[in-house]
């Protein structure tokens, strides 16, 4: 691979002081040598060194004949798209091509025509742009590749964006991408992000101090210890460009007390005046040519400086870059014909420093000139923000231009050009209508950014003020106003917002009518409240079929599908089902454009009834269509209904990848509430891709993703379903009282708050955590209750889960027959669902009861096979925990199994066993109890539980006589049976039975 242009980032002797961050370095050297990459964060305050330490990073690489990109962010550029990123990888075609426009493909499936109004919200296309991106970078990395991208405090939205991406889905390969920046100035986003991934492991943070006393010396050449070199360090602030600015500038050399000392300021003004020294003594003509040059921007040639100052010849402005070349104030491009200047500061001092009026004239003649060289709207821009005093029809279409190029790939820069084009409007009767037009563009392009509440606001503000006359799109913005409400949580407000507007338009059949009740019931769906807006989708399919609408129609049949499941009418949601699928399946992708969450609704509504193949099918073909047209706004949903397809049919490395797309693409919309739903889904996907006992990374993530859902959204249907998926990653760590908590708190009494379609499941995992607890009379009844409601269903995923759990409780009471006989319908209901995790998971429990029958070696045979299914899948948390029970077996004699229902009840808890509790269990089922010994692992608190249940006394009976309340003794039982490795009360006793003698 050729090396690429670079900049010239600085020396690399000046880098002094830094051998602990120069270690670090060399260990990220070590394993891009060794073909692994990394992401480094260099941060620090103005002048600290990041940029000569980069250089030296540089300099490095190159000695190890690594490839190096580099690119620096500008103040002047930050709106432009992905400046920083241009600036790195100009010199790759298929890299710039990405960043210059929208990704190959884009459009190619034109949307039908729409009036506006109907579901015509915008979607953004930074997340196939971030991935194709990503991907190439990957694919050029046939050898170590360097990516330094300096002063990225001052990128562009969508480069911070792209960066924060990289920094948590890290390119596989030899890439290392260095990031420098400062702290205070970067922003939040970037700086929550790699605060973030540093957490995760994924960056690693060298923060740049000040120099000591002795380095600084160094850095000036001086002996340790002199007079200048402590003055110089004392000044500085051990900062090396003040150190060595300070020690070029006489005015700054006076000796403490001296009348003349310079004192006052803080270090950045001091460092803007020391660079304003610097042109003190230049000439008019070297002054003029640098002024034009800051306002003209880099990189600059002495021909295009001439032409825009319209004077002095060539010859004179190639006379005065060559002075200034001397200077060091402005530098030559490596490999290239451009100059640029030293430093970002030294532009913005010597462009501040120049009269307001004549900048104004250079950014008109500039602008001219670009226009006349056909440059782009983005290359135009900056000049006419910067020259526009009054509106004009030239400057607005430069602007919206601009705008509409950054909408699909940088949606924050966009809001700023539309911004700038709405304040240049003027205020008056005829520009109401337009006025209303750019107000709804800035939205738009601040809801695809993720400012929701901003976009909201903007929104409300213009559907209030605005008169029938003026509005131009008044449904299309109600429309992009409820979808700000839903990604901010507020389902209610934003089903307010969309009645209020459906009763404005009448009761007479038209296509906004439907389209706005098709986007009332998308939100009542998401919402959980699908009972709410039956009456609505049931009106909107009626009109399409009157109107002739096979769009409208195919997607009111898929929320209707979608809704009926999810309040359990499973016959009806079937039918639904069966006719939204023959008509988008005889429709073009051309069609379906029109409505990407069709297929959305539809492969979920089919992933809940069962139907994985053909939920495979619609999700894929949706994601295929929101990919060639740019629609990504909807992805998060496709991509989660993927991921749930994955998992459920035990194709867990499709679910983990597929997750974390959907963390991505979640991310990069900004909903929070979305983003929590993914971080729940992804736990419990990763604990079953964990090796047996190392959930924690799981269960940190289920805490974080509740924490998410504030507000209105804390009750969301969304909300309430990462509760629940908490709960159960609680429960797999060893919490069954925090897991009956939070999923009872998440779906109430009979779970039902949850959704009907997956209440047998969710029971299921509550049974375990109520066995765990003691608590057999409640887990009985739950288990009556998911019974019936999985013959309701008429499910065999559900029915499964259901009869599984029954069988647990039989073989808890000893019932052995009637367990077996629930375990084989279990495995034959998993199996015709296609559920191939859950159905080698339930050899855990049916293995135990075999050799309770007397079945040993058809247990055995069960466990090889099931743990080779798991394995298959990729389920590695069910291979362990199957591996386990099949030592066990094999290690007993036939009909050996004393404690096998107690086994049973801890093993559908999925959670790890510590070397204590396996070893208690080993205690008791060889008859040895040393209980002093077990009892050691508990606290005082619960070693007095314990033995008081070891004595007989009920949970109400020892929170009297501890004066604790029933709550409290449950959440000690819980760490008891934990930490012991038992599973029951009777379970506990017999462990304690010498102790309680004693």
């Amino acid at each position: 691979m050729s090396r690429p242009q670079d900049h010239d980032l600085g020396s690399p002797h000046l880098v002094v002081g830094r051998d602990e961050e120069m270690r670090a370095v060399a260990a990220a050297f070590d394993a891009l040598t060794a073909g692994t990459g990394g992401f480094l964060q260099v941060v620090g305050e103005p002048g600290i060194g990041k940029t000569y330490l980069l250089a030296a990073i540089r300099e490095t690489a190159l000695t190890k004949g690594i490839s190096v990109l580099s690119g620096r962010a500008t103040e002047f550029e930050q709106e432009m798209p992905f400046q920083i990123l241009l600036d790195a990888l100009s010199e790759h075609g298929d890299l710039a091509r990405l960043l210059e426009g929208l990704p190959p493909g884009a459009g190619e499936v034109p949307a039908p025509d729409r009036p506006p109004g109907a579901r015509s919200a915008p979607d953004i296309d930074r997340f196939r742009l971030f991935q194709a991106l990503r991907q190439v970078m990957a694919s050029m990395a046939d050898q170590p590749v360097l990516v330094l991208l300096d002063d990225v405090h001052w990128a562009d939205p969508g480069s911070i964006d792209f960066i924060a991406f990289l920094s948590r889905r890290p390119i596989a390969g030899p890439v290392l991408i260095v990031v420098a920046h400062r702290e205070r100035q970067a922003p939040a986003q970037l700086r929550y992000a790699l605060a973030r991934d540093t957490d995760h492991g994924t960056v690693t943070r060298i923060e740049l101090g000040p120099l000591s006393l002795a380095d600084s010396a160094r850095l000036l050449g001086d002996r340790n210890g002199t007079r200048r070199s402590v003055e110089l360090h004392e000044k500085s602030h051990g900062n090396p460009l003040y150190l060595l600015t300070l020690d070029r500038s006489n005015g700054y050399r006076r000796r403490p007390g001296d009348p003349n000392r310079r004192e006052g300021g803080d270090a950045s003004s001091r460092l803007e005046a020391l660079i304003l020294g610097e042109t003190v003594t230049l000439s008019p003509d070297e002054l003029a040519v640098a002024s034009t040059a800051a306002v003209v921007g880099d990189p600059f040639t002495p021909e295009l400086l001439t032409a825009v100052m319209a004077g002095p010849a060539l010859s004179q402005v190639e006379c005065a870059v060559n002075s200034l070349v001397s200077r060091d104030l402005i530098r030559e491009v490596p490999s290239g014909p451009g100059l640029v200047f030293r430093h970002p500061l030294v532009r913005r001092v010597i462009y501040d420093q120049s009269a307001p009026t004549w900048r104004v004239d250079i950014h008109r003649r500039a602008l001219a000139l670009l226009a006349e060289r056909g440059a782009s709207a983005s290359e135009r821009v900056h000049h006419v923000e910067h020259c526009a005093t009054a509106w004009s029809p030239e400057y607005e279409t430069v602007l919206c231009q601009a705008g509409q190029e950054a909408m699909s790939t940088s949606p924050l820069t966009a809001a700023h050009w539309f911004g700038v084009a709405l304040n240049l409007l003027p205020h008056n009767e005829d520009s109401l209508r337009r006025r209303f037009e750019l107000s709804f563009l800035v939205a738009r392009a601040l809801g695809l950014g993720g400012r929701f509440a901003e976009s909201r606001d903007l929104l409300h503000e213009i559907l209030q003020d605005a008169s029938e006359a003026t509005m131009v799109n008044r449904s299309e913005a109600v429309v992009l106003c409820a979808h700000a409400e839903q990604r901010l949580g507020r389902y209610s407000e934003a089903i307010a917002l969309l009645r209020a507007e459906v009763a404005r338009l009448g009761t007479k059949t038209s296509s906004q009518r439907i389209g706005l009740c098709l986007e009332l019931g998308l939100t009542a769906l998401l919402a959980n409240d699908y009972p709410a807006a039956r009456a609505d989708i049931s009106w909107a399919l009626d009109a399409a079929r009157e109107t002739g609408d096979r769009l409208y129609e195919a997607t009111a049949l898929a929320f209707s599908a979608f809704g009926e499941i999810c309040v359990g009418h499973t016959d009806i949601a079937r039918a639904a089902a069966d006719s939204a699928s023959a008509m988008v399946d005889g429709m073009p992708d051309s069609v379906l454009a029109g409505e990407r969450e069709t297929l959305c609704m539809l492969g979920w509504a089919e992933m809940l009834l069962e139907r994985f193949s053909d939920a495979d099918r619609h999700l894929a073909r949706g994601r295929a269509i929101v990919r060639r047209t740019g629609q990504s706004h909807g992805l998060p949903h496709v991509l989660l209904g993927q991921c749930l397809v994955a998992m459920f049919t035990g194709r867990m490395a499709e679910a983990l990848e597929q997750v974390q797309n959907a963390e991505d693409a979640a991310r990069l919309v900004g909903s929070d509430h979305l983003l929590g739903i993914v971080l729940a889904i992804k736990a419990p996907i990763q604990v079953w891709m964990s090796p047996r006992g190392k959930g924690d990374a799981a269960l940190a993530g289920a805490r974080a993703a509740t924490a998410l859902f504030t507000g209105s959204a804390v009750n969301s249907w969304w909300a309430r379903n990462a509760l629940m998926l908490r709960g159960h990653a609680e429960l797999t760590n060893g919490d069954a009282a925090s897991c009956v908590e939070l999923v009872l708190r998440a779906g109430g009494p009979d779970l039902r708050m949850l959704g009907a379609p997956l209440v047998p499941e969710y029971a299921e995992i509550l049974i375990s955590a109520l066995i765990r607890l003691g608590q057999t009379d409640r887990a009985e009844e739950l288990a009556r209750m998911a019974v019936v409601q999985a013959e309701q269903l008429d499910l065999p995923g559900q029915r499964g889960h259901a009869v599984r759990a029954r069988g647990l409780l039989s073989a808890l009471r000893g019932d052995h027959q009637s367990a077996d006989a629930d375990f084989t319908r279990a495995v034959a209901a998993f199996a015709q669902a296609g559920r191939l995790v859950e159905q080698a998971r339930t050899a855990v429990f049916h293995a135990r009861t075999l050799v309770m029958l007397g079945r040993r070696e058809e247990a055995l045979a069960t466990l090889a096979r099931s743990t080779a299914q798991a394995a298959g899948c990729g389920a590695i948390w069910v291979r362990d925990e199957l591996e386990r029970v099949r030592g066990q077996v094999a290690g007993r004699a036939p009909g050996g199994c004393v404690q096998s229902a107690e086994e049973t009840a801890a093993a559908v808890n999925d959670a790890p066993t510590n070397a204590v509790g396996e070893s208690t269990s080993a205690a008791s089922r060889s008859g040895t109890h040393d209980s002093a010994r077990v009892l050691t692992v508990l606290t005082d608190r619960e070693r007095q539980i314990a033995l008081l249940v070891g004595a007989g006394h009920s949970n109400r009976q020892i929170a009297t006589r501890l004066f604790l309340s029933e709550r409290t003794v449950e959440s000690h039982m819980g760490n008891v049976y934990r930490k012991l490795g038992v599973a029951s009360r009777v379970a506990l006793a017999r462990l304690l039975a010498f102790e309680v003698e004693e």
